[in-house]
């Protein structure tokens, strides 16, 4: 959907997802990025492409809604009630390789954890 956007582990949980989405452009990461748009004329951000990650939240909620309706229409999937997503989401921007890792590793392990969840039925 977004060409700068990379998201190189996720995990769907029976009631939540958990995923680290990096949002790049030429090989850069984040604090790249950041860095040089503290450089950049305005005019030069302008020309580039932009993706705020609120952008791909939304578009992934979004495209994920209709592509469980149309499973649900085919009978394929159970209907829901309502919505399917909650309205907010959790963020939290990775700054260190180390803070990468252990967060990676937490949602490697999580299906593992899920029978400790307090959502666990």
């Amino acid at each position: 959907m977004y060409e700068y956007i990379h998201c190189p582990i996720y995990v769907v949980m029976p009631n939540h997802f958990h995923c680290i989405i990096a949002i790049q452009r030429d090989g850069e990461n984040a604090a790249d990025i950041e860095s040089r748009a503290d450089m950049e004329t305005r005019a030069d951000m302008e020309s580039a492409p932009t993706v705020s990650l609120p952008d791909v939240i939304q578009s992934f909620k979004r495209h994920s809604t209709i592509e469980y309706i149309k499973l649900v229409k085919q009978n394929i999937l159970p209907p829901f009630d309502k919505q399917i997503w909650q309205r907010g989401y959790y963020e939290h921007i990775i700054r260190n390789e180390h803070e990468y890792q252990k967060i990676y590793e937490y949602i490697e392990n999580n299906p593992i954890k899920w029978e400790e969840d307090k959502y666990y039925e």
